[in-house]
């Protein structure tokens, strides 16, 4: 007996995981190193930093490629468990109140 696909259903096919755990948790941690930066920061100090911060934490060379050729999107979504629940400091520097005299 053969069985026939119904035309209607859909069949929902994943991408592979190409940032695995091992790789949030360096990012994760050189991004507490540096104070919590935006995306565009950490992936610019990444390629300058990553030779010293293996001197620091042993990193694969699997994790070390992965992390030269990451996106600013891709650190974002990497991240952003994280973030969420950290109570990150961030408030407005200027001071001035409207309508005070």
């Amino acid at each position: 007996m053969r069985l026939v696909a119904d035309p209607n259903i859909k069949i929902k096919r994943r991408r592979r995981k190409i940032y695995d755990e091992e790789f949030s948790e360096v990012l994760r941690y050189i991004w507490s190193v540096f104070d919590y930066p935006c995306s565009l920061r950490l992936k610019a100090m990444i390629s300058f930093v990553l030779p010293k911060i293996e001197n620091s934490i042993q990193i694969s060379p699997r994790v070390r490629e992965k992390l030269k050729k990451v996106s600013r999107a891709t650190i974002d979504r990497v991240l952003k468990k994280y973030k969420k629940g950290q109570k990150l400091k961030v408030r407005p520097k200027a001071k001035t109140k409207p309508g005070v005299y």
